[in-house]
C-alpha cells in the first residue's frame, strides 16, 4: 500500500509548510485525494491481499472496526492518518465529525445527503432538539472526492449502493472545539452517540425488558410511574425502547403482550410530563421505524437496482429529486418507468420466501396498482390519477373506480417504501 503511504508523507509536506493551520487541512486533502492517479487501480481485492499477507500491520485507530465492516489504517501522523472503511451493508446514521479532513470513494458508489440543524433547544450536553433540514442528496460514483469539515458546518449521511464500497478517508485525529460529535434522528433531535448514558438510565431501561415479561395491567403501573418521574432525555430513552418493544414488535402483538394502543398511552403519560416535546419524540420513532423498515427490506434484495431504489426511498421525499437521480445514474432510461418497473418488480419479492408478503407489504398489488402510481410519480396529483384509473378502467362504474383509487393512495401512505413520497398528494 505504497500509494497510500505517499499520499500521507507528500500530505504532511504540505500542511508543515502551512505551519499546520487547522482550516487548510481540508483543502489540501482535498487536493491530494484529486490529483493521485495511482490509488485508481487499487481495489478491495488488494486492500483485503495486503492484510492477510502483512505481517505486521501499522498502528490502527479503529482496531474494531466500530463504523464499517472493516477500517483499516495505512499510515499515520501525531496529527492525521489514513484509512480505508469497507462497507458491505453500511447505512450511515446522520451525523457529524470531530475531525476534517476528506474522502473519496475507492469502490462502489453511494448516496450522499447533507443536512442542516437548527437548535431550539439543548436539554443537555448530550441531547438537543431543534429542526433537522435536508439541503442536498447527490449521486456519488467511483473517484469521488469531498471534503470533511468539523463541526455543524458538515452534517451528511451515505447509503452504500454497492457491495462492497470502499472509502479512503484521510482525517485529523480530533478537533477538540468541536466537540461533541452529534449524531441526528428525524426530524429534529441530537444526540452524542460516544457518551455514556447515566447508570439510573441503564437500569431504568433494564426495568423496561424485565416489566414488559410481565402481566400487561401490573406492568404498565410501573411504566406510567416511571415516565412520570424522568427527566426529557430519559423519557426519549424510556419511549425508545417502549417503541420497539410494543409497537413494532409483530410477535408480540400477535400474543396480546402489546398494541399500538398501550404505547399510546404511555406516551400520554409522558406529554402530561413534558408536553410539545413528545410530538417531535413521537415523529422521531416513526421514521426510525420507517427507515429500519427499508433497511430491513434491502437485506432481502441483491440487484443494485433495487438497492439503489431503496436508497432513494429512505433518503429523498420529493418525487421529483428521485427521477432526477435516477436519470443521473441511468440517462438512457425514462426514469417514470423505470420507478414503475422496480416497485413492480419489488412487489413481486417476497420477504419470506413464495408464501410470505410482499417486501412492499402491500397485498394483491396489480395492475390497477401500477396505474396509480405511474401518474402520481409523475407528478400527477390524486385526482389525476382518479383519471388516468378511469380512463385505464373503463368498463368500470366511476364511482367504484375513484374508491379503488382511493384504497391504492391509502395503501401508498401506509407502507415504509413508498410513504414520505406520497404523504401529501
Amino acid at each position: 500500500m505504497d500509494a497510500f503511504r505517499q499520499v500521507g508523507e507528500e500530505l504532511e509536506r504540505r500542511w508543515q509548510q502551512r505551519d499546520y493551520a487547522a482550516s487548510a487541512f481540508p483543502d489540501l486533502a482535498v487536493e491530494l485525494l484529486e490529483h493521485q492517479a495511482q490509488i485508481d487501480a487499487i481495489g478491495t481485492g488488494d486492500i483485503l491481499r495486503w492484510i492477510a499477507r502483512e505481517p505486521a500491520l501499522p498502528p490502527q485507530q479503529d482496531p474494531r472496526s466500530q463504523f464499517s465492516d472493516l477500517a483499516i489504517t495505512f499510515f499515520e501522523t501525531p496529527r492525521f492518518f489514513v484509512s480505508a472503511l469497507v462497507w458491505l451493508e453500511g447505512t450511515t446514521a446522520i451525523h457529524q465529525h470531530s475531525f476534517s479532513g476528506a474522502f473519496r470513494v475507492l469502490a462502489g458508489g453511494s448516496l450522499h445527503t447533507r443536512y442542516r440543524f437548527q437548535e431550539d433547544r439543548l436539554v443537555n450536553d448530550r441531547f438537543r432538539l431543534g429542526r433537522l433540514d435536508r439541503e442536498q442528496v447527490e449521486l456519488l460514483p467511483t473517484g469521488s472526492v469531498r471534503p470533511i469539515v468539523s463541526g455543524q458546518g458538515f452534517i451528511h449521511s451515505l447509503f452504500h449502493l454497492d457491495r462492497p464500497s470502499v472509502t479512503l478517508v484521510i482525517r485529523t485525529k480530533y478537533d477538540e472545539d468541536t466537540r461533541p460529535q452529534w449524531s441526528y434522528y428525524p426530524p429534529g433531535i441530537g444526540y452524542d452517540p460516544f457518551a455514556g448514558s447515566p447508570v439510573t438510565t441503564i437500569k431504568k431501561l433494564e426495568a423496561v425488558s424485565v416489566l414488559l415479561s410481565l402481566e400487561a395491567e401490573a406492568a404498565d403501573a410501573e411504566l406510567h410511574a416511571m415516565l412520570a418521574a424522568s427527566d426529557l432525555h430519559t423519557t426519549f430513552s424510556l419511549l425508545s425502547a417502549l417503541f420497539h418493544q410494543i409497537a413494532t414488535n409483530p410477535l408480540k402483538r400477535a400474543f396480546g403482550a402489546g398494541t399500538g394502543d398501550r404505547f399510546a398511552r404511555l406516551v400520554a403519560e409522558a406529554r402530561a410530563r413534558h408536553g410539545s416535546a413528545i410530538e417531535l419524540f413521537e415523529q422521531a420513532l416513526q421514521e426510525q421505524r420507517r427507515q429500519d423498515e427499508i433497511v430491513d427490506i434491502r437485506g432481502h434484495l441483491t440487484s443494485p437496482d433495487h438497492r439503489f431504489l431503496l436508497a432513494l426511498l429512505l433518503n429523498v421525499p420529493d418525487r421529483k429529486v428521485v427521477l432526477e437521480l435516477i436519470a443521473q445514474r441511468y440517462p438512457d432510461c425514462d426514469p417514470a418507468e423505470t420507478f414503475v418497473g422496480w416497485i413492480d418488480e419489488l412487489a413481486r419479492t417476497r420477504s419470506l420466501g413464495t408464501l410470505g408478503p410482499n417486501v412492499l407489504r402491500i397485498p394483491e398489488f396489480d395492475m390497477e396498482h401500477l396505474v396509480v402510481l405511474r401518474s402520481l410519480i409523475r407528478g400527477g396529483s390524486s385526482a389525476d390519477a382518479v383519471l388516468d384509473l378511469c380512463e385505464a378502467l373503463s368498463a368500470e362504474d366511476p364511482a367504484r373506480v375513484r374508491a379503488l383509487a382511493a384504497r391504492i393512495l391509502a395503501s401508498f401512505r401506509d407502507t415504509s417504501v413508498l410513504r414520505t413520497l406520497f404523504q401529501h398528494v
